[in-house]
């Protein structure tokens, strides 16, 4: 059962930035078969839904997701969390909380050492900042979160990384940086 449902956990990382409800439908799989893994399917739950899905599913999973990691004492797990919760506010609208607690998160621990989860923080920090008009901070976390999605080894976070960046850079009128980046993104998608 647990080889299985580390298969499932595997899959998901990779379809969470190629195909989320592919990796909410395997979170779900997780979930449901119980133990000490189901507080991850629960996240990818989260993750997606709060990503592409019905945000107001998300509240239900990430309290599944919380109270399994609790249980587990499972301190990454909780960063995890925190992080869904901050793109939920966002998603929200709510760009103020949305960076406060990302400072919140930030002020709390030291980088996390998992380049996923080093993606999904400089990733949602950068939309935030964009969204808030700090050009500088985004830039900085796109750059950021493009080297981590290098060290995931994953499609999915990669090609995320290589549009956001040449997409941001085409809204900032940098063409040679847009064209070059949103090259590299296509070619990967490839």
């Amino acid at each position: 059962m647990a080889e299985l449902q580390d298969s499932l956990i595997i899959a998901a990382w990779e379809q969470c930035y190629l195909d989320p409800l592919a990796a909410r439908d395997l979170g779900h799989q997780i979930a449901q078969a119980g133990g000490a893994r189901a507080a991850m399917g629960w996240l990818h739950v989260a993750l997606a839904e709060v990503r592409v899905g019905d945000v107001s599913q998300v509240a239900a999973a990430l309290d599944s997701a919380r109270q399994g990691f609790a249980l587990q004492q499972d301190a990454h797990g909780q960063a995890w969390c925190d992080e869904v919760q901050a793109i939920a506010l966002r998603r929200g609208g709510d760009y103020p909380s949305c960076a406060l607690l990302q400072t919140e998160i930030d002020r709390r621990a030291a980088p996390p050492a998992d380049p996923m989860l080093r993606f999904v923080a400089h990733n949602s920090r950068a939309i935030t900042a964009k969204l808030m008009g700090e050009t500088d901070s985004a830039l900085r976390h796109f750059y950021a979160a493009s080297d981590a999605a290098q060290q995931t080894g994953l499609a999915g976070p990669r090609i995320t990384a290589l549009s956001n960046l040449g997409g941001y850079h085409q809204d900032l009128y940098n063409l040679d940086d847009a064209r070059r980046l949103s090259e590299q993104a296509f070619a990967a998608a490839r």
